[in-house]
């Protein structure tokens, strides 16, 4: 939910601030290596389930728009960092071995934990004419609070019936080490056919702020190059239908120095201790992104007349 509000001078400067209240969910499974010793076997490991609510947290975003000519808009915004702070339940799935000993779980209420980033966003919009406009946009991105992705379990055990044994399970961390990073937007209007039909595109280039040994599956996002193409048609006087197409070009990543390794459930049999974490994040990565979007507008300006 948000509330904003708004205010200009003349016709060269206006500004906005938007309150907002942001509420999240994450839903996720994560492996957990069960065996006894170091590697990598899918018949040992349990699956984590980790489904969480975030608390009600409050953030804003502030615009200002300048216009030093009729014809040319700058504009800045500015959203800061903010902690998505959750709280719920983490459930295990184990492993014939674990069930094999009389493992099993106690206790479910976890928290989760991650930090959001610093955004700073300049545009600049130039409207040539009637029928075209240009825009740029260089967006920063701090992402150097996400250091670490955390889950804090509560007083969850691990325990052995066979054994007598009892573990509580420690905090999870999964280290990322995002940095801070930018991108570079650019894209354009054009009415083709006045009344009848709008064409636009966009370039985008975006730096990953990921760094090379924290790749992982979990976020495709590292450097990529985007082309966008979009129409909008007049339906009806008070109808506009309008589409849009994306493509983002996300070159390879071979990965040989990673820091992401399995998340390693305690050692249930007496007197032993925890196996090391295998890493598990060296390989070679792709992805690919498309997106598509159909949208209606309908316009409820009561001083708009029909033709």
């Amino acid at each position: 939910p948000s509330v904003a509000v708004a205010a200009s001078y003349r016709s060269w400067l206006s500004a906005g601030l938007t309150f907002q209240v942001v509420k999240g969910w994450a839903k996720f499974n994560q492996a957990v290596w069960g065996g006894m010793t170091s590697g990598t076997d899918p018949a040992f490991d349990a699956v984590a389930h980790v489904d969480v609510t975030s608390k009600a947290t409050p953030t804003a975003v502030l615009g200002v728009t300048v216009r030093p000519t009729p014809r040319l808009a700058l504009g800045v915004s500015y959203r800061p960092r903010w902690t998505f702070d959750a709280t719920g339940t983490l459930t295990t799935d184990l492993p014939p071995s674990a069930m094999a000993i009389g493992a099993h779980q106690v206790g479910t209420s976890t928290g989760f934990v991650l930090r959001e980033a610093d955004v700073v966003r300049l545009g600049a919009k130039w409207t040539h004419n009637a029928r075209l406009l240009v825009e740029g946009d260089v967006v920063y991105e701090n992402w150097s609070p996400l250091s670490t992705i955390e889950i804090h379990p509560q007083n969850i055990h691990v325990v052995s019936d066979n054994f007598g044994t009892d573990r509580v399970l420690q905090n999870i961390i999964f280290p990322k080490d995002f940095e801070s990073t930018f991108s570079l937007r650019a894209g354009g209007d054009y009415v083709l056919v006045p009344g009848r039909l709008t064409v636009r595109g966009g370039l985008l280039y975006e730096r990953s702020a990921i760094p090379q040994s924290s790749t992982n599956v979990d976020f495709g996002n590292w450097d990529r190059y985007m082309v966008a193409l979009g129409a909008s048609v007049p339906v009806l006087w008070w109808l506009t239908v309008d589409v849009a197409y994306a493509h983002h070009f996300i070159p390879s990543r071979t990965v040989t120095n990673s820091t992401a390794v399995q998340v390693v459930s305690p050692c249930l049999t007496p007197g032993c201790t925890d196996p090391a974490p295998t890493v598990i994040g060296n390989g070679t990565y792709d992805a690919s992104l498309d997106v598509f979007s159909l949208a209606i507008r309908v316009a409820l300006d009561a001083r708009r007349a029909s033709p």
